[in-house]
């Protein structure tokens, strides 16, 4: 298992240092501050990367049964996962253009959107762990890892690789923002799921039985 992570790793390195490369050397500029402009552009994508893998390995250690939760059903259906986050991206939006046409006060605009972006990237970090778990337990499955089970290595191995998937040029991006959206969705009908099962009463307790006679 780690020498495919690292294979992979050293992979995708190699494709997003050859496009950044390319581009440094149509430049015009020295090729010295060219590879310095190069790497400086690759640590920062590298380490908002592993701080976003981070946040999800955090979130699984918080609420394991929730990452678990939200796997469990972006398996079940991921098309409706999809389905739910695409309409969720599309509703937000609508109201960024709106709110943009209609240019309201700063302050006023500072306090509806300072919440609603709070609550976008809650949904997103949380989905994206719930989706990095559905990906790693399949590894770990197809793996026979003895590690199978554990939700904090499930959320690493699929965190992983959904990190080197954002470094292929295009496809990787396309890639990503397809599991965005289905981890939206996920993290959405996992709130859903929990507000319906507070909802439902609580079981009555049945009176105990009373003793038998004992026959005389």
């Amino acid at each position: 298992m780690r020498r495919f992570l690292r294979v992979l790793t050293l992979t995708a390195l190699a494709l997003m240092t050859g496009p950044s490369l390319l581009a440094a050397g149509l430049n015009t500029q020295p090729a010295s501050q060219q590879l310095a402009g190069a790497v400086l552009a690759l640590l920062i994508v590298v380490c908002t990367l592993l701080g976003l893998l981070a946040v999800c390995l955090i979130y699984s250690v918080l609420a394991p049964r929730r990452v678990e939760l939200g796997s469990r059903l972006q398996r079940q259906d991921p098309r409706q996962s999809f389905s739910v986050g695409a309409l969720v991206f599309v509703i937000y939006l609508l109201f960024a253009i709106i709110s943009r046409e209609l240019q309201p006060p700063k302050s006023l605009a500072v306090l509806v959107w300072l919440p609603l972006l709070c609550v976008f990237l809650y949904l997103l970090l949380t989905g994206l762990a719930m989706t990095a778990h559905s990906i790693g337990e399949r590894i770990q499955s197809n793996l026979n890892s003895r590690s199978l089970g554990s939700t904090f290595l499930a959320v690493f191995y699929g965190g992983s690789v959904l990190l080197c998937l954002n470094f292929l040029p295009l496809l990787g991006q396309a890639l990503i923002f397809v599991a965005g959206l289905i981890s939206l969705g996920t993290a959405v009908r996992v709130l859903s799921v929990e507000r319906s099962e507070r909802r439902k009463p609580a079981p009555a307790a049945t009176p105990p039985s009373p003793p038998a006679e004992s026959g005389k």
